[in-house]
């Protein structure tokens, strides 16, 4: 089953963990609720007003430099505070996307025939990150049990992909 992109993109940012809240992009935020580490928000729900985790892709290799826009922080101390590793909390930010995306399609494709589709993931990743960063988002994928079906391009493959896919001539 392939949806198209604009509609992918529209139900997504349309409630990414906010009620009727729209960003054009996901906020990459993530705030533990529990003491268990098990309850969270993420996206545009987080309170913007707690302290929250931020820029959870940039922890998976905290050596690199981090973009000007995000606050600064002493990284080792950030990575401390962390109430589980580093991988584990982009498992649970990018589980609760898929799991949002799997709602919003849901709503539009039969259930039966949603049930009989096969998944692929795809994860894109900055042409910039290091081996260690890329390896890291491949444990991710590992922690949410999508390893089978999952491959990683650099954000500059998805482009050209992309490109391919939307310009692509009928046969």
């Amino acid at each position: 089953m392939r949806l198209p992109l604009k509609w992918i993109r529209s139900r997504l940012t349309s409630r990414t963990g906010a009620e009727g809240e729209a960003a054009p992009k996901i906020p990459t935020l993530i705030n533990y609720t529990g003491a268990d580490g098990k309850k969270f928000a993420w996206g545009a729900s987080v309170d913007r007003m707690q302290e929250n985790i931020v820029g959870v892709k940039l922890m998976l290799d905290p050596a690199q430099e981090r973009p000007l826009y995000l606050p600064t922080s002493n990284m080792k101390r950030t990575m401390r505070k962390l109430p589980k590793p580093a991988v584990n909390i982009a498992a649970d930010f990018i589980g609760a996307v898929y799991n949002h995306a799997l709602g919003e399609i849901a709503k539009v494709v039969p259930k039966d025939y949603f049930a009989i589709c096969q998944r692929q993931y795809v994860l894109s990743v900055p042409a910039v990150w290091s081996d260690k960063a890329k390896n890291a988002t491949l444990q991710v994928t590992f922690c949410l049990n999508y390893h089978d079906h999952a491959q990683e391009v650099t954000q500059n493959q998805n482009a050209v992909l992309t490109i391919f896919a939307t310009h692509r001539q009928p046969s």
